[in-house]
């Protein structure tokens, strides 16, 4: 079998899964072997998505013919199966991303959709994925496998993805206990990482607009919050980025106590254990020090600014989620308080310590899409209010003084 029979089976197939049957899709291809016009007649029948997605990604594979695959006879070996995700001992471990080497090739069906979608097959940042699909398909098609075949129609139609495509190359039996995480290993031993969801990309343009020279301002004092910021600007997904973003805030907490201090010691000279001793408060209760010094921040930003922005995007679904995965109970956005309790909830997720079972990762993006939204949204507001801050000289976080006397 060559690429050209293999396209035409998948036809001849579709017309029939998707309940056509039309005749003329059938003569194109059985009686005039003519690949390219039994696409478009097929497309001409529209095709409920997200197939008509899949046949037009078919479509631009043959007219690009990468590597004359369409002549060119398939010389796959090895035996093909498919993993159910939904089973209990696979519980959070079906990871977004496609592979293949000399003994296997794999495919998780969360890579074939994004935001719901069915991904463009054809995109050259897809080639991994098509290959794995196209050599399953090509044994399914040489062991006379419909039920299989239609499976695989399942899974596009239903958006499916819970399921493992695997291409067992070896001459031993698939074990998917044990060959699964082999292969997930062997994936990110060759310096790959999980593929990011549109849904979790994050790159705005500008943290906030309003940035202008003002020579009154104290830019130079705060000069170490811009490296993180520079790591904030580096992360390509919200979790990531999230942390980053609360490290600023960290930073300016922390400022919140040593500003008061140098306030009170005035030109007085200040002995080192002060220092310590206010450090060592703050790691005696971390989650209590946020919240009280977060409030001092942003609470004149919570009327204004925080409680319009986030209100829209909190409905009772993301009320109960927070809830339920013990980030912030009883959620509301008028209240400064909760709102930091949500921001050191969700760092406490994405760290996973031990303030929260609930870990949030890359990998498991389905299992928390419902705050993604309000995420993104934090995100968007308080990068613009932390740079807002800076630009202020905020009375809670600016240093009255260059330099303090030290016993």
């Amino acid at each position: 079998m060559n690429g050209k029979e293999l396209f035409s089976k998948i036809i001849l197939s579709l017309n029939s899964y998707l309940g056509f049957n039309d005749q003329d899709v059938i003569d194109l291809i059985d009686t005039d072997e003519n690949l390219e016009d039994g696409i478009s007649w097929l497309l001409s029948l529209n095709p409920p998505a997200p197939f008509d997605s899949f046949v037009t990604s078919l479509d631009k594979i043959r007219e690009n013919n990468i590597d004359n695959f369409l002549s060119v006879p398939y010389s796959n070996t090895g035996n093909v199966h498919t993993i159910n995700f939904d089973q209990p001992k696979f519980d959070n471990k079906n990871r977004r991303f496609a592979f293949s080497n000399q003994e296997f090739g794999f495919v998780s069906t969360k890579v074939l959709f994004d935001n719901g979608a069915l991904i463009d097959l054809a995109s050259d940042n897809n080639g991994i994925i098509w290959k794995q699909l196209e050599e399953y398909l090509e044994r399914n098609y040489s062991a006379i496998s419909t039920a299989n075949i239609n499976s695989f129609f399942d899974i596009i139609r239903n958006t499916d993805l819970e399921k493992g495509i695997v291409i067992n190359k070896t001459t031993e039996p698939f074990n998917e206990d044990i060959h699964y995480p082999y292969i997930y290993l062997s994936y990110l031993n060759e310096s790959n990482s999980i593929v990011l969801p549109q849904n979790l990309k994050y790159t705005p343009s500008s943290l906030n607009t309003s940035l202008a020279y003002d020579n009154t301002k104290n830019y130079e004092q705060y000069f170490d919050i811009y490296d993180v910021l520079n790591e904030l600007n580096q992360a390509p997904d919200i979790l990531n980025r999230f942390l980053r973003l609360y490290h600023t805030m960290e930073y300016f907490v922390y400022r919140v106590y040593l500003v008061n201090l140098v306030s009170r010691v005035g030109t007085s000279k200040l002995f080192v254990r002060e220092f310590i001793t206010s450090a060592e408060n703050m790691k005696k209760s971390e989650r209590e020090s946020f919240k009280k010094n977060f409030k001092i921040i942003f609470s004149n930003n919570l009327t204004p600014q925080i409680e319009p922005a986030l209100t829209p995007i909190v409905n009772q679904d993301v009320i109960d989620f927070l809830k339920e995965k013990n980030i912030v109970q009883g959620f509301v956005t008028n209240d400064i308080g909760k709102i930091s309790e949500l921001i050191y909830g969700l760092r406490c997720c994405i760290v996973h310590n031990k303030e929260s079972e609930y870990h949030m990762t890359i990998s498991n993006s389905e299992e928390y899409e419902k705050i993604i939204p309000l995420i993104r949204k934090i995100l968007e507001l308080f990068e613009e209010l932390v740079i807002e801050k800076i630009l202020q000289n905020h009375a809670a976080i600016n240093y009255s003084q260059k330099t303090v006397n030290i016993y």
